[in-house]
């Protein structure tokens, strides 16, 4: 059983620092200037003969540094782990990340640039009640109270996803393509924390251990 754990633990830590580095270099880009990042772009335009400004060579940096901070996060995961108690603040932190990362991203750039931003442009009521709700759907399945069939919590996985990538799209006008990539990475790692907190529940239950996180 600790095995199958662990096969599971590797994939969703991975999944989950990816998605956070997704998150985390959208904030960046949004609040700072990287030069290195332009750097790479000009010379991977350069490498490739193409235009200096070719969004091609623009995608493929940010998604190289993206995937830079995933190693670094995966790597800090993984040196955290053999610190007691990490286990239960990833089932946490994870179940929050991986459902809760992208909408709020989504609100803070609804709310940084709320006049400039016409179509869409959802109620921020909203956005916090959804935020809400993601958060108490994430404890009622840590405590092991979620009333919901797998096969329907599959589908709201990927609803939720949907709608928060659709909303993500929207505010780069759909010219980010390759930005599909980050609701699918969160929408994998939300299956995979599922997954891991379903399969340490089991676990716990057999082991006969007794926690208020089920």
């Amino acid at each position: 059983m600790r095995q199958q754990i662990g096969r599971i633990r590797y994939p969703f830590e991975a999944l989950l620092s990816l998605n956070v580095a997704f998150i985390f270099k959208l904030t960046s880009a949004e609040t700072s200037h990287s030069s290195y990042e332009t750097g790479l772009r000009l010379a991977l335009n350069r490498y490739l003969h193409l235009p200096p400004y070719d969004n091609f060579g623009a995608y493929t940096a940010f998604l190289t540094l993206a995937f830079g901070w995933g190693v670094c996060f995966f790597a800090v995961l993984r040196l955290c782990s053999k610190i007691p108690g990490a286990d239960s603040v990833l089932v946490w932190a994870g179940g929050f990340l991986s459902l809760g990362a992208l909408p709020a991203y989504c609100l803070y750039v609804f709310r940084r640039y709320e006049v400039l931003r016409v179509q869409p442009n959802p109620s921020h009521t909203l956005f916090l009640t959804e935020l809400f709700l993601t958060g108490t759907c994430v404890a009622l399945y840590l405590y092991g109270r979620w009333p919901i069939p797998s096969g329907w919590s599959v589908g709201l996985l990927i609803m939720h996803h949907a709608i928060w990538g659709w909303l993500l799209l929207s505010l780069y006008l759909w010219s980010r393509w390759f930005l599909y990539v980050i609701p699918v990475s969160g929408a994998c790692a939300s299956l995979l924390w599922a997954v891991y907190t379903s399969s340490r529940r089991v676990a716990r239950a057999h082991s006969g251990v007794k926690t208020c996180i089920q």
